[in-house]
């Protein structure tokens, strides 16, 4: 009788052990799933508001806020890109001041390839400036 009970428990504990792994591999595709959308839908967000050119030194992204005749490129020292610029951008352009705002190599889509060094980086703007044909910038 003892034996039959055993084996009965061991049957019931199999199949709570299938239901929760089945629960636990459905929980983690759901997961994983809503994870990817989010990805897709942030990276969406951040190609929205920039653009991408072929340069001498290699590809750049970059935002151009405002349309004035003065041309300012932001750069900063700190972890950047176009983004970090665009509050700034909009004050400056209500001066008649247009922004250029780059992401700087390693972010986004402008890969560190195009600038390695601090040097690299000043040609990679140098170079973004004449693809956009600006003669004349701050």
């Amino acid at each position: 009788m003892w034996e039959k009970f055993s084996m009965a428990m061991i049957n019931v504990n199999k199949n709570i052990i299938g239901a929760a792994l089945c629960t636990v591999l459905l929980l983690s595709c759901t997961a994983a799933t809503q994870i990817e959308k989010w990805k897709y839908e942030r990276v969406a967000e951040l190609r929205q508001g920039s653009s991408v050119v072929r340069t001498a030194t290699g590809a750049v992204e970059y935002a151009v806020i405002g349309d004035g005749p003065v041309a300012l490129l932001e750069s900063h020292g700190s972890m950047s890109t176009y983004r970090e610029a665009i509050v700034m951008g909009e004050l400056f352009s209500e001066y008649g001041i247009r922004m250029i705002c780059p992401s700087r190599p390693g972010y986004l889509r402008t890969p560190l390839s195009t600038g390695e060094t601090a040097e690299e980086q000043a040609d990679v703007f140098v170079a973004l400036i004449d693809s956009l044909n600006i003669k004349r910038s701050l």
